[in-house]
C-alpha cells in the first residue's frame, strides 16, 4: 500500500490538486484512496484467505488449536477416520472452508 501511495503522490492529478490548494486530507480522500482501494481490497482478501487456509491446514495436521476448541481443520481431521462411513463429517467443514475462501476472493474482486 505504501508503494502505491508513493507512486500516486508523484502523478499529475495529485500535483494539480496540491497546486489549487487542496489539503492533505482532501487529496488523500478524493484522489489517493479511490486509486488504491482495489489494491487494498485484493491484499485483504488474499491475506484473510491465506490465514484461514493455514489455520485449517495446521489444525488438520494436529498443530492448531487444542481439541475442545472447534476449528474447521480439526473438524475435517476428526471426520477423516470415518470417511468411508460418513463422508459429510469431513466434507462439510472442508466445503465451508472452501466457500469462505471463495467468498473472500469474490469480495476482493468486487471492489471498484
Amino acid at each position: 500500500m505504501r508503494g502505491q501511495v508513493l507512486a500516486l503522490r508523484e502523478t499529475l492529478f495529485v500535483e494539480a490538486a496540491r497546486a489549487i490548494g487542496g489539503s492533505t486530507v482532501r487529496i488523500l480522500a478524493r484522489h489517493i484512496w479511490p486509486n488504491i482501494a482495489r489494491v487494498v481490497a485484493a491484499q485483504f482478501a488474499v491475506s484473510i484467505s491465506a490465514a484461514i487456509f493455514t489455520s485449517a491446514s495446521l489444525s488438520f495436521l494436529g498443530l492448531g488449536l487444542p481439541p475442545p476448541t472447534p476449528d474447521w481443520g480439526g473438524m475435517v481431521q476428526s471426520g477423516f477416520e470415518y470417511l468411508s462411513v460418513n463422508p459429510w463429517m469431513s466434507l462439510g467443514p472442508g466445503a465451508v472452508v472452501t466457500l469462505t475462501i471463495f467468498g473472500f476472493y469474490v469480495i476482493g474482486r468486487s471492489v471498484d
